[in-house]
């Protein structure tokens, strides 16, 4: 998988061309697990476990395609709810905690892909959550 490849996903998906494409590395942690935010030490190492989100704006609902999982998601950002152990909940979490300081998010579509093991795929989103705000502040 690369850029080209989920820039065509994208387009097969929605017939349109994502208006951003965002690579994130995986990463572990060799020292210093959760004490980067007390001041501590880290040393972290990119290991070749990636992931890729391509991401434009909805004129409807959001639709968000995970390749890996060959699941989709189709729901409104107005009133978003919590689905039981479910991949998306990472998405809605990001976009609800921009929407309670106020920000607009409009209703954006994402194709994702994961080059993960099919256990660690929501440590995997969790890692990747900086690259998906990113992606998304560019987007809308």
């Amino acid at each position: 998988m690369d850029a080209h490849e989920i820039r065509l996903n994208y387009k097969q998906s929605f017939n349109l061309d994502p208006e951003v494409v965002v690579r994130s590395p995986g990463r572990i942690n060799l020292l210093g697990e959760h004490t980067d935010y007390k001041d501590g030490f880290v040393l972290q190492a990119a290991i070749d476990l990636v992931m890729f989100v391509a991401i434009g704006r909805s004129g409807h609902n959001s639709r968000w395609v995970a390749l890996d999982k060959a699941e989709v998601v189709e729901v409104s950002l107005n009133g978003l709810e919590k689905e039981q152990r479910h991949w998306s909940n990472y998405i809605k979490g990001v976009v609800v905690e921009l929407q309670n300081r106020g920000l607009i998010i409009p209703n954006f579509n994402a194709v994702f892909r994961w080059k993960y093991s099919r256990r660690s795929w929501t440590i995997f989103l969790r890692c990747a959550g900086n690259r998906f705000l990113s992606c998304l502040e560019h987007a809308v």
